[in-house]
């Protein structure tokens, strides 16, 4: 035998060696799969594998594929599968079962039941691991119907004995969408089949009830898992309850529950902290979540960049964007690479600061580094340059939306009509609307934006909004639809949008429906009726607007130009609405085919015929006015003088006022030219939490609400607390000078007095969709509880309607707004006399601390502030305000502060200067000179404030450059005063609406419709602590001097 022969039998026998050791190595033990630890380790193992002849048995490779799934590479655990059945690997039902918990890792579910298909062709069973796969894969799917369906079927036809495994897959995924309910029927069902449930069944339904802020039944959960199962609680359990506990504030339970798992030998994780630095916070407690992750490192838990995002997001919350950005740049020196979270954390930050280059440099950063921006990302970035009034590159973010294959959401899509809307680009946001077509967040947007009436809804969208002349009355026709009138701003409305349609038809969209911009020419002419204004006076519509055809059928007209789907189907929703829009439109156009409108004779002014007729004037007949600019009562906005009525002691009347403002909820907005359209587009909050819209549906009833017959206040604590978390969040987003534009309407005083407030929604428009909230914007001015015996329902519906229209209802703070004066003056009473002592003390706190959370300013349109109090002597510049960081109490000692919610103006225009006041020492009222020079250093034309009680409602001082506002009729049940709103249009005319107090006059502590003979302790309570006077009244018993006390 040669050598060579020799040496190829050697390496020949090596070979066989080999084969042999690795075939019986497999056979003895799992030792080499168990020394796994890469994917490149088990890809080498599997080629070895497949080489060997006769190939190892398929329980080997099953073993191996385990391995490879468990290191979760879904992808290469699939292509072993593959490469299994390509080298003729017998297949069996536990093979199966991983590959179909891959597909399903993979959101491929549907790939999964293929695999199902192939265990029926092979004549495999499936067992109840390969659905408890599928189950799983539906579930992270977000296909919970499905899920129920398949599960219901295995139950039935009994194709499978669910474990406790499947079990938990189901109620997971019935907890992932809050189906509370149904999981603990289905743990109850485990309990009849004989299934023990375990500490991960458990878990999981105690972490959905904390999640839902239902904590008490989380905790019956969890003393039966514990006392009656035996069920040992672990580290997730404990911070699944820790969770829950300080989302509701209840820090001293938590503590108590840390302490319970020192006790029990269960140490906290890195989880545990987290949950309490992001606690801490989202209550604005920075300083406690950084002490908690020291405490966190000196017990050896290393956190990890989700407690870091969680620390920075506190930092941007509270617009300390330098302490944020330093505890980013930290993390690389702690191992910690930055994240999506992390940056966007910054970038809303930053644009929340309206610091959009600051924002911008981390974007390309961030895209610089390879992460990829995702959609909330891309949300933020686009909204922040919105808000800079930078729509040129919001428009060039949302194209690299689509180029980076990023899907936009529903909220993108808000975010951009918003924008658009609010920068005056409305025809860019109709053709951006239009895109949209009929996809469901078409639908989904129109459901939140559309008007009570459909047709008319369809108008708003359709045109882009309302046109020049339009008055927000005539288009709000939810209360009294089929008794419409069309007065001749109605016939201006929709004459100028079937004109403004036409154009908008004729011109082709840009890139995804956006309209190249184009230049804009201001008109400089003035409204017919004379009222001052702000910059470009009104003008008239357009002659050729007049005598549009108004036809039902040219209104209405079908096709591509006209309507989309989703519209269409609002008006088919609403048959009735679009018939009586209809006959209103035909009757205009008989009555304009002659060149007259009628008008009811409550609207008939100086033009009127003897017929009751008023004729339209062309556009030639109205002369350019050289007006000043100004902000400006209307001209004929003048209180008439009060009148004395028997036993109701003095009244005063409604305003005089002619057609154009008669009507309630009638403002001015401008031209086509130099005006946005009317529509807000409502921004509701999209969440599951249904405490917003059960108090809404309770409480906002401006025509039907009464009093409660029960004492007891409707919802508990746990509904409170889910109410002020979801306000609060808000608020806490807010910086303390809210920016806002006009249309508002703006409310002074409502001290808890909420059947004054119905009544206002009821004469002049209410918050909702049936009402006019998507026109104008609603504003608050503070003093929301106290004196009144309807504190909670004030406070809880305005909250609500935060939570709801956050970006259209606006709440800031007032004095009572504190808690050592609210404990004073009712509201502590309040909450103990109607929700017993331990909840009703626990809901005072809490609100208290929510107040400490409300904006403190508002500057609407650059040109007018709101406030509660004044500018006293501290205040010179709005920076000062805007510095001051929240939450914020009246113990922090701030003289801004005070001087902002406790200030007064003098008692008249000739009292200059600096005066004590004397609501107390230290408080000043400030003269008209102090007033002239805040206006000067803020290039501002007016404010508004509350705070004081006036017998119109309002009051001007400093030649009309301030305006006092009070609300709350007959304050306290002695002042006998009016309430009064202002509602401030487009083009900022001031217009006064009031409310007369209602009889008796002096027999309650407040003469609204909620009045309660029974409820003396409000009267007592009043009684001791008399209101300061009432400003232009005099008073003989109780001065203003009497009151130093307070």
């Amino acid at each position: 035998m040669n050598l060579t022969n020799s040496l190829l039998i050697k390496f020949r026998g090596n070979l066989i060696t080999k084969s042999f050791l690795l075939h019986c190595n497999f056979s003895t033990n799992r030792s080499m799969v168990d020394k796994i630890t890469n994917l490149n380790d088990a890809l080498n193992l599997f080629d070895e594998m497949s080489q060997t002849r006769p190939l190892p048995s398929v329980v080997k490779f099953t073993q191996l594929l385990n391995a490879v799934t468990k290191m979760k590479h879904f992808p290469s655990s699939l292509h072993l599968f593959n490469q299994m059945c390509a080298i003729g690997v017998p297949i069996d039902k536990y093979s199966m079962s991983i590959a179909i918990k891959c597909c399903c890792q993979l959101y491929r579910t549907k790939d999964g039941f293929a695999v199902l298909g192939c265990c029926f062709r092979r004549a495999i069973p499936p067992n109840v691991y390969i659905y408890s796969a599928l189950l799983d894969g539906l579930v992270l799917e977000d296909k919970i119907l499905e899920a129920e369906m398949l599960f219901k079927k295995l139950v039935k036809q009994k194709l499978c004995e669910p474990d406790v495994v499947m079990y938990n897959t189901m109620i997971k995924g019935l907890c992932k969408f809050g189906n509370n309910v149904t999981a603990v029927a289905l743990l109850r069902l485990m309990e009849q089949k004989n299934c023990k449930p375990s500490i991960v069944t458990y878990s999981t339904i105690i972490d959905s009830l904390c999640k839902d802020k239902l904590i008490d039944d989380a905790f019956k959960l969890f003393k039966e898992m514990v006392f009656e199962k035996g069920i040992l609680p672990n580290v997730i359990t404990y911070t699944s309850l820790i969770r829950g506990l300080c989302n509701l504030g209840h820090w001293d339970e938590a503590s108590k529950l840390l302490k319970e798992m020192e006790d029990e030998k269960i140490s906290p994780d890195v989880q545990t902290f987290t949950v309490l630095v992001d606690a801490f916070c989202k209550e604005g407690k920075v300083e406690e979540a950084e002490a908690i992750i020291n405490i966190m490192i000196e017990r050896g838990e290393v956190p990890d960049i989700v407690t870091y995002n969680s620390l920075i997001d506190g930092y941007c919350l509270r617009g300390e964007m330098i302490k944020a950005r330093e505890i980013f740049d930290s993390l690389a020196l702690r191992g910690l690479v930055p994240d999506v979270v992390a940056y966007s954390s910054l970038l809303n930050g930053y644009c929340k600061n309206l610091n959009i280059e600051k924002a911008m440099q981390m974007f390309q950063e961030m895209t610089g580094k390879g992460l990829k921006p995702n959609v909330v990302t891309y949300n933020t970035m686009i909204q922040g340059f919105f808000q800079v009034g930078r729509c040129v590159d919001a428009r060039k973010l949302f194209d690299e939306m689509h180029a980076q294959s990023q899907i936009p959401d529903q909220y993108t899509y808000r975010i951009v009509l918003e924008g658009l809307c609010n920068n005056r680009q409305v025809e860019e946001a109709l053709s951006f609307f239009h895109l949209m077509g009929d996809s469901k967040l078409n639908s989904d947007i129109v459901v939140r934006c559309r008007h009570a009436a459909a047709a008319v809804g369809d108008l708003i969208f359709i045109y882009g909004g309302l046109r020049g002349g339009v008055l927000l009355d005539d288009l709000l026709v939810a209360e009294d639809l089929a008794a419409a009138e069309m007065t001749s701003a109605a016939s201006h409305a929709a004459a100028a949008a079937v004109a403004s349609n036409a154009q908008v038809g004729g011109r082709p969209p840009g890139r995804y429906g956006f309209v190249e911009d184009r230049t804009r020419q201001p008109n400089s002419e003035t409204d017919a009726d004379g009222a001052v204004v702000l910059g470009d006076p009104v003008a008239p519509p357009a002659n050729g607007d007049m005598y549009t055809d108004l036809s039902t059928e040219n209104a209405m007209l079908p096709g591509s130009r006209r309507l989309s789907k989703g519209v269409e189907y609002l008006v088919e929703a609403s048959a009735a609405e679009a018939e009586a829009i209809a006959k209103t439109l035909a009757a205009a156009k008989a009555r304009q085919s002659n060149g007259e409108v009628d008008l009811p004779d409550r609207d008939r002014g100086a033009e009127a015929t003897p017929s009751g007729k008023q004729m339209i004037k062309p556009d030639s007949d109205v002369v350019p006015s050289s007006a000043p600019a100004g902000i400006r009562l209307h001209h004929r906005a003048v209180v008439v003088a009060a009148e004395t009525g028997g036993a109701l002691g003095g009244m005063v009347r409604q305003l005089s006022i002619d057609q154009f403002e008669n009507e309630g909820r009638r403002v001015s907005y401008g031209t086509p030219e130099n005006a946005t359209a009317a529509r807000k587009l409502l921004d509701r909050q999209m969440s599951i939490n249904s405490v917003p819209k059960k108090v809404i549906a309770h409480l906002l009833k401006p025509r039907g609400w009464k009093p409660p017959v029960r004492r007891q206040f409707f919802l508990d604590c746990n509904e409170i607390a889910d109410l002020c978390d979801s306000s609060e969040r808000i608020f806490s987003s807010e910086p303390s000078v809210l920016q806002l534009r006009a249309p508002i309407k703006i409310f002074g005083d409502l001290h808890g007095q909420f059947g004054d407030l119905m009544r206002l929604f009821d004469e002049y428009g209410s918050p909702s969709t049936a009402g006019d909230i998507a026109y104008i914007d609603y504003l608050f001015l503070g003093d929301y509880v106290d004196r009144g015996q309807h504190s909670l329902e004030t406070i809880s519906l305005l909250l609500a309607l935060k939570v709801e229209y956050p970006h259209n209802v606006h709440l800031i703070r007032g004095n009572h707004e504190a808690a050592d004066i609210n404990a004073l003056f009712g509201f502590r009473i309040e909450c103990i006399e109607r929700m017993g002592e331990r909840d009703g003390i626990w809901v005072w706190h809490r609100i208290n601390r929510l107040f400490n959370w409300l904006p403190l300013a508002a500057l609407i349109e650059k040109k007018i502030i709101c406030m509660h109090g004044g500018i006293g002597r501290s205040i010179n510049h709005i920076e000062q305000i805007e510095n001051l960081q929240r939450p914020i109490t009246m113990e922090a000692g701030s003289i801004v502060l005070m001087d902002l919610l406790w200030s007064d103006p003098t008692e008249n225009d000739s009292v200059e200067g600096l005066r004590p006041n004397a609501r107390g020492p230290g408080l000043v009222t400030f003269g008209p000179d102090r007033v002239m020079e805040f206006c000067n250093n803020n290039d501002l034309q007016l404010i508004v404030r509350a705070h004081e009680c006036v017998m119109d409602g309002f009051e001007r001082f400093a030649q009309g450059h301030l305006i006092t506002l009070f609300s709350a009729t007959n304050y306290c049940g002695t002042a006998n005063n009016a309430g009064a709103i202002l509602v401030l249009g487009r083009d900022l005319v001031v217009v006064p609406k009031l409310i007369h107090p209602l009889p008796p006059a002096i027999s309650s502590p407040e003469t609204s419709p909620e009045r309660h003979i029974d409820d003396t302790w409000m009267q007592e309570l009043n009684a001791n602590r008399p209101p300061t006077p009432t400003r232009g009244r005099p008073q003989v018993t109780n001065d203003r001097g009497s009151l130093a006390w307070m």
